[in-house]
């Protein structure tokens, strides 16, 4: 599936798989869900998954490993080269619904 000049997967769950790529190369992954239960479908870091926990303990599990930093509906962890991007429609989300995976730059 094409999806604004992106090609993109999308599970059974829902889940979307998304490629970024920039001249070529596999720049970033775009996952966007959550995923609907019962598909198998899960995205996970040390065992939280982290579009169906808490979007806090999903921060809490990461500080223990990494320094995280909050940017508005997003939190950032810079060594892991990973966002987690929380809902801009819903005023109070509870869960996260995008995790950008990004590819250090090779330069």
């Amino acid at each position: 599936m094409c999806l604004g000049g992106h090609y993109s997967v999308v599970g059974g769950s829902g889940l979307v798989i998304s490629p970024r790529t920039r001249t070529g190369e596999l720049e970033a992954v775009y996952l966007e869900g959550p995923p609907e239960s019962g598909y198998g479908d899960t995205v996970t870091y040390r065992g939280v998954d982290l579009f169906t926990a808490p979007y806090q303990q999903v921060v809490d599990a990461l500080r223990r490993h990494t320094t995280v930093v909050e940017d508005d509906h997003a939190f950032i962890a810079p060594d892991l080269e990973l966002m987690l991007a929380l809902s801009w429609d819903d005023p109070d989300p509870d869960t996260f619904e995008r995790v950008i995976l990004s590819l250090p730059d090779p330069d």
